[in-house]
């Protein structure tokens, strides 16, 4: 064949595959794009007309009997999958409590500095998985005098940014698909994103003027705390008996550590029961692996004579299983949905799911005080952005009220404790996240700045997929401890070597930077990456930190909408002329 022959076949395949595209913009612009096709999560939700609530009701009512099985049968598999999957994550919780709750706690019981303070916190909600365990031994050390207000501020603060790793963690289920991982990825980073940059501005302001802290002062002056019940949400009812029927953590023992207790203390290890009586609250000795207060029952991971070592065993064992269910019910979950949403035209789901941002915001935060974890609530939503359910502009709003949402269980916390500076530290919490909101939300262009880093970072994903894991290792665990060292060394009275290794540090992450963005090396590492790494299993179009886009000439700008409009709309053209 000579190169004339080759040259009109490639043409010819150029302008079949032109049609193609120009085919699909045109049902898109008819709003006739169905979920599931090859490109119906591209487009902006600005690309089709607005679905009438009549149309969606006849796309969720008319039905023959066997679609109507086939609709039910799928719902009880949501729900099967759904109820597992808080279960994986609450046995995840209470797994990495008791395997790490003894370092967490550990964390809390030396003196710190502000900067300290908000990394102590990151570090021991990752390890612990639980933002409201961190919260809550703060609430207590306030209490009993062990740490101060205002240190007491700090740590909540870095407990807001801890608690996003469960949220990464589940986005790693979708893995194997170099799509659904870019978007849930890039959906999850929103609330790590959030975290980072409301402490980014809020800590040295709240240095410099105490704003958190003085505000809250004046709110809880002249009130009164009285000890009372605490509220059991649907999780403390439906899921958290089959938890601890497996595994228990003891809060107190992690609150008795930070307060300067052993992690071994012969109170606790070997755990011992009275003999001749069953195995109960009352009657055994209890390490990091406790029994039920409420019906004093032991779980079946407490054995008598046991060890640490033997805790923190039972506590690994529980994290192994809670991250396999965990995974397994995302799968159910993602498959039984898309089996039920294929064929449905997506102005129809969008109009569904779409919705005004402030009563995203409102229902976020009612659907994380009924849950009583942020983690939680993130979490769901994760998988849903994953497929192209929910598009990242509709959850940031869901992520926002979450994170107002969960500042419940720390008020909780304080009401039944006793004085009013754990009420004040629970508040700080409070208004640490509204102020985040006021500041990212309603002004558009600052809002549309985690959106965008949110879809850089999914783009990095689909570059390279071990970014995600990378990531979160170095910003929720390396990060964290070599900024407490640093920090640390300014305060044991060596602040020329801190001065030095903050300047060393600073050098190289400009110089870094401008060799990314102002000498091509971001382009060049993404090349690279693209030749070593291993074939996708969906065939997708190489990505890269560049701005400009890969064809056409498109360039994706800051505060973009959708980044990849600008690619549609360059391609768009080219079909016109």
């Amino acid at each position: 064949m000579d190169d004339e022959q080759v040259q009109l076949r490639s043409s010819g395949d150029n302008n079949i595959n032109n049609n193609d595209d120009g085919r699909r913009r045109r049902r898109r612009k008819k709003g006739a794009m169905k979920f599931g096709d090859e490109d119906f999560t591209l487009s902006s939700i600005n690309d089709y007309d607005e679905a009438e609530w009549g149309e969606v009701c006849g796309a969720c009512c008319r039905h023959t009997p066997d679609e109507i099985g086939k609709i039910l049968l799928g719902i009880l598999g949501l729900c099967f999958f759904q109820y597992f999957f808080f279960f994986s994550l609450d046995l995840l919780g209470t797994g990495a409590k008791v395997l790490s709750g003894c370092r967490g706690g550990l964390l809390f019981g030396s003196h710190i500095n502000p900067v300290s303070a908000v990394m102590v916190a990151a570090l021991a909600t990752s390890l612990m998985q639980s933002s409201s365990t961190t919260t809550s031994i703060v609430v207590a050390l306030v209490s009993d005098g062990v740490i101060t207000v205002e240190t007491g501020v700090y740590l909540v603060m870095g407990a807001n940014i801890g608690t996003t790793i469960t949220n990464d963690m589940v986005s790693l289920a979708q893995f194997a698909n170099v799509e659904e991982m870019e978007r849930a990825f890039a959906s999850a980073c929103l609330h790590d994103l959030f975290n980072w940059m409301t402490v980014a501005i809020l800590l040295p302001f709240e240095v410099l003027t105490g704003y958190l802290e003085h505000v809250t002062k004046l709110i809880v002056d002249g009130a009164e705390t009285k000890k009372g019940e605490d509220w059991d949400g649907p999780m403390e009812k439906w899921v958290k008996p089959l938890t601890r029927k497996l595994i228990i953590s003891n809060k107190k023992a992690i609150i008795l550590v930070a307060e300067g207790s052993s992690c071994d203390n012969p109170d606790w290890y070997p755990t011992r029961c009275i003999d001749g009586l069953p195995e109960s609250k009352a009657t055994c000795h209890t390490g990091f692996v406790t029994c039920d207060k409420a019906t004093g029952n032991c779980p079946a991971w407490f054995r008598q004579g046991a060890t640490l070592v033997d805790d923190k065993v039972a506590g690994g064992v529980s994290v192994v299983m809670a991250l396999i269910l965990c995974y397994i019910c995302i799968l159910g979950l993602m498959w039984i949905a898309q089996w039920l949403l294929k064929g449905l035209t997506t102005r129809v789901v969008y109009k569904v799911v779409n919705m005004n941002g402030y009563i995203g915001i409102a229902v976020g935060a009612g659907l994380t005080m009924l849950l009583q974890s942020s983690s939680l609530t993130t979490a769901v939503l994760t998988p849903w952005v994953g497929i192209g359910v929910i598009r990242i502009e509709q959850v940031y709003p869901l992520i926002l009220g979450a994170n107002v949402g969960t500042t419940l269980s720390s008020i909780l916390s304080a009401l039944v404790a006793s004085g009013l500076d754990p009420l004040q530290v629970a508040l700080a919490h409070l208004f640490f996240n509204i102020t985040g909101v006021l500041i990212w939300y309603p002004i558009p262009h600052l809002r549309r700045i985690p959106i965008f880093l949110g879809r850089r970072m999914g783009k990095g994903v689909r570059v390279f997929r071990l970014f995600a894991p990378l990531y979160i290792v170095f910003f929720f665990f390396i990060f964290p401890v070599i900024t407490i060292a640093i920090s640390q060394l300014f305060e044991e009275g060596k602040t020329a070597g801190g001065a030095v290794t903050v300047t060393i540090l600073s050098l190289f992450v400009i110089g870094m930077t401008y060799w990314c963005y102002c000498r091509g090396g971001a382009h060049r590492t993404a090349d690279w990456i693209q030749s070593i790494k291993f074939p996708s299993r969906r065939s997708a179009a190489p990505a890269s930190f560049s701005t400009e886009a890969d064809e056409g000439g498109g360039v994706e700008h800051f505060g973009d909408e959708d980044p990849e409009r600008a690619k549609l709309s360059d391609s768009q053209e080219e079909i016109e002329q």
